[in-house]
């Protein structure tokens, strides 16, 4: 992997077997989890451990299937920080891409990845956003 040449350590686990307690560990700096499929044993344990991690201020790339699909809990994205916000989502998003846009340049097309069913309130905020020009 091209990490080792940033001078990084990998270390590869067997997610079957016993997960390191890296969470308070400051040589680590994050997890990367390469996963083929969803059919992992104990889910929930896995997906704990991940939420440690994050919440211990780690990295995590997740590359394939995230091996957590059907647990009762799993914190995307940067929401193990922050709680979800839908004006920070869509607003903010749309902000932070205008400012770094030319003069006279603006957003006109706001597109997400994942959800293709996104909500009513998010279609919503959207809406708002047309008179930005966005839509």
């Amino acid at each position: 992997m091209p990490l080792n040449h940033l001078g990084l350590v990998l270390r590869f686990v067997d997610i079957r077997g016993p997960l390191p307690d890296a969470a308070g560990d400051p040589q680590v700096r994050g997890v990367v989890s390469w996963l083929t499929s969803d059919e992992i044993p104990d889910p929930q344990r896995y997906a704990n451990w991940l939420d440690a991690m994050l919440a211990a201020g780690k990295h995590l790339v997740v590359l394939g299937s995230p091996g957590v699909r059907n647990v009762s809990y799993f914190v995307p994205r940067s929401f193990g920080k922050h709680p979800f916000d839908l004006h920070a989502e869509i607003n903010g998003s749309i902000d932070y891409l205008n400012a770094l846009l030319p003069a006279g340049k603006r957003v006109m097309l706001l597109q997400w990845s994942g959800d293709t069913h996104p909500f009513a309130a998010a279609l919503d905020r959207v809406t708002l956003r047309r008179e930005d020009g966005a839509r």
